[in-house]
């Protein structure tokens, strides 16, 4: 009888644990994805903020001017 006992209670942990493993395995699985959905929220912002500061940057820098030349002989410039 204690043998039949014994194993009763070895199979009802084991199906507990089994239980804690499937739970805690859906919980690692739902974590990960959180995380990679995160990650890839914060990649695209982070590309949109380094887009805005590159227009905000080139806006704000003045057009290039021609640098006035002289040109010489053979059509070389000599600046002043």
């Amino acid at each position: 009888m204690k043998q039949k006992e014994l194993l009763t209670r070895q199979r009802d942990l084991a199906v507990k644990l089994q239980h804690h493993f499937t739970v805690s395995q859906m919980r690692f699985e739902n974590l990960q994805q959180e995380l990679e959905q995160t990650t890839a929220q914060e990649e695209s912002l982070l590309q949109m903020e380094l887009l805005g500061r590159n227009t905000m940057f080139q806006a704000s820098k003045p057009p290039l001017s021609p640098i006035p030349s002289s040109q010489g002989v053979h059509g070389v410039c000599f600046l002043p």
